[in-house]
Formats: C-alpha cells, sequence, structure tokens
C-alpha cells in the first residue's frame, strides 16, 4: 500500500481521533480503539480485500498470504495484518509495515500481537514517523517486530519491544524526515509520496 499521495491521504494521516473498529470476520477485543483517519481508508475497501482474497486462495490454495505498506500504506498495514489473519486463520501470514507510525491504543497492539503470523516493521535511520503519536496526549502503540536499518545490510538491527531507543524510538526524529524516504539502503525518492492532488 502506498503512502500519502493526497490532500486527502494527509487528512487521514493527522486525524488521530479514536474509534472502536468493526470489520467483518473480525472479533476484536473490548478496548481496542484505532485512529479515524487509518480506519476509514481501510474500512471502504475491507470487504472487497476479503472477497477478493477469498478468490485467490480458492485459486491457489497453497499461496501464503502477505501484506505490505509505507508511511500511510504502512500504518494501513497494521488493519490489513489483522484482517487478514483474523479473516484466514488457516493461512501463513507474512506483514511488512515499513516507516509506519503507530495506529491505536494498547489493547488494539496487544491484540495485533495475538495474532497467528508475522508483522515486522521496518525503520530506516533518522526518519522520524514512527515516533508519530507515540507520546502524550495519543499513547499509540506500535507492535510487531522492528528492523532498524542504517542502509547496509550490515547494520540492520533487529530490535525489542514497542519502543527500542537503540532503534527508531532513540533517533530524536519526529514527523517526516529525510530518513522516510528511503529504506534499507532502497532511495525510494517521492514513491508513494508524490506530488499532492
Amino acid at each position: 500500500m502506498r503512502g500519502s499521495t493526497t490532500i486527502t491521504d494527509i487528512l487521514n494521516d493527522i486525524d488521530t481521533t479514536l474509534i472502536t473498529p468493526t470489520l467483518s470476520g473480525v472479533q476484536f477485543p473490548s478496548g481496542a480503539k484505532v485512529m479515524r483517519g487509518i480506519y476509514r481508508p481501510w474500512s471502504s475497501v475491507h470487504d472487497d480485500v476479503i472477497s477478493e482474497v477469498k478468490s485467490l486462495v480458492a485459486k491457489y490454495p497453497d499461496y501464503t498470504l502477505e501484506s505490505t505498506g509505507h508511511s500511510l500504506g504502512g500504518s494501513l498495514t497494521y488493519l490489513s495484518y489483522i484482517a487478514l489473519a483474523q479473516n484466514f486463520p488457516d493461512k501463513e501470514i507474512t506483514s511488512n509495515a515499513l516507516a509506519a507510525f503507530p495506529i491505536g491504543n494498547a489493547a488494539f497492539a496487544d491484540f495485533g500481537n495475538s495474532q497467528k503470523g508475522t508483522l515486522n516493521r521496518g525503520n530506516n535511520v533518522a526518519d522520524g514517523v514512527p515516533n508519530m503519536y507515540v507520546t502524550l496526549p495519543f499513547n499509540f502503540k506500535h507492535y510487531g517486530t522492528e528492523y532498524y536499518s542504517y542502509g547496509t545490510r550490515i547494520s540492520c538491527l533487529k530490535c525489542s519491544g514497542d519502543r527500542d531507543l537503540t532503534c527508531s524510538a532513540g533517533n530524536g526524529m519526529l514527523g517526516v524526515t529525510a530518513g522516510h524516504f528511503q529504506s534499507f539502503g532502497v532511495g525510494l525518492g517521492l514513491a508513494g509520496c508524490g506530488i499532492l492532488s
């Protein structure tokens, strides 16, 4: 899933109002809350995505499921991972949330961590987006395993927990910074973050 390319995307990026999510096939626990700005775009396509994946699973039963996104798309990956894991509990699933900001409270993050499958968080040195919304008044939580990259294979770290200070939580950056436009040594330029329309 792509990053922000329109004014609507940016408005979704900053709509931090917490709501109680409801998605077909997903049993969210009591108290789980997510950002309206992420819930709204995912919920608008959720049923179509699940229907299409069901068709593809029937056609290719041995395939695994994966979802990946960068920036806004990385944050949407947090919801897509849960949606796929809940709707397809017998399938192997791996998701990669690249340069994503957290989208929900601790109950939501705990629910994400409880899913069968793997959610990787890929973050780049000097990227401040993963540090958005993690402090008061939000206190949103990441979930999954963070991999922090200095741009080379040898410098990639596997991090511990939600806020490992040797990884993105300790880089001192906040918001969209120069490091947001590369991932694991690959320059993204404006891929997925193009000219606003």
